[in-house]
């Protein structure tokens, strides 16, 4: 792995010793008689002050390995960054007279310098979207609210899925070169694997258990009972199947502990059957 401070160094002095700075710039920049047919060959030079072939300035992470030095007419250095698995140097010059020109060179020493930056280097993670699964479970269908995450690990980024139901990891292993790029692959991702309609995993229960519970019906054999210490325990409303009766009951024990949050209630709804004239059953649905 090249990740040692001493050689990054030694890769970009030797790449110094060999480089022709000049021959680069007039690869890379515009002469500026090619703009202006006026200026002598004796006067002509490098019009641009930054030149950056690889468009890595504004992302590009500075390595803290560098050199700077003081000349007659002006200040000069270099920077070693990374850009991926690219080492980058950053050739600059400040200078304080007119004769010479200000320099920001950006030049790719070894564009497989670093190894691949991997998802498991990341460790910190921000959620940037969020969809609703859903899943087998015992009761039935079940739904969980996923959030899609963005991390950055080694001038890469990339996405993960991270949920409360102990999901996998669904993300792909793609790695971003900027965070615009991830955050927009990740809202992308949570549109194409919303299974909700882009409601939330909560929204989805309660609309599921809506439709099993149905309407109520007087003649049914189930029911939803109130169940109490005190004398008011009664039938609140009947139900054709055990099934609908529990969808019912649980519609309204969420609505209770809604007005009652983290209360210790004596009393609840359970579901009952109608057995020779009797409310059989005890079971309250938490």
């Amino acid at each position: 792995m090249t990740t040692n401070e001493d050689v990054i160094r030694s890769a970009c002095e030797a790449f110094l010793a060999d480089w022709d700075r000049h021959e680069w710039m007039a690869g890379s920049g515009t002469w500026a008689s090619e703009e202006d047919d006026s200026i002598s060959s004796e006067a002509d030079y490098i019009t641009e002050g930054v030149i950056d072939p690889h468009d890595v300035a504004g992302s590009a992470e500075d390595l803290g390995v560098s050199a700077s030095w003081q000349d007659w007419d002006c200040r000069e250095g270099w920077a070693a960054m990374r850009s991926g698995q690219a080492l980058i140097l950053r050739w600059w010059r400040d200078p304080t007279t007119d004769l010479r020109h200000d320099r920001d060179l950006y030049v790719m020493i070894d564009e497989e310098f670093f190894p691949a930056p991997d998802k498991s280097d990341v460790y910190d993670w921000e959620t940037v979207a969020t969809y609703v699964a859903t899943f087998d479970a015992d009761d039935g269908e079940g739904a969980c609210d996923v959030e899609v995450q963005v991390g950055t690990a080694q001038g890469a980024w990339f996405l993960r899925t991270k949920d409360d139901g102990g999901g996998s990891d669904e993300a792909p292993e793609t790695a971003f070169a900027t965070r615009d790029e991830a955050v927009t692959a990740a809202e992308e991702f949570a549109e194409e694997h919303d299974e909700c309609d882009g409601m939330t995993a909560e929204d989805y229960r309660h609309k599921k258990l809506v439709s099993a519970a149905g309407k109520p019906d007087p003649k049914g054999k189930w029911c939803v009972y109130w169940e109490t210490v005190g004398d008011d325990a009664h039938v609140v409303d009947r139900y054709p199947t055990e099934d609908a009766a529990r969808a019912a009951a649980e519609i309204a024990s969420g609505e209770l502990e809604e007005k009652h949050p983290g209360g210790r209630l004596l009393c609840g709804y359970s579901v009952r059957q109608l057995v020779a004239g009797e409310w059989c059953s005890s079971e309250v649905v938490s």
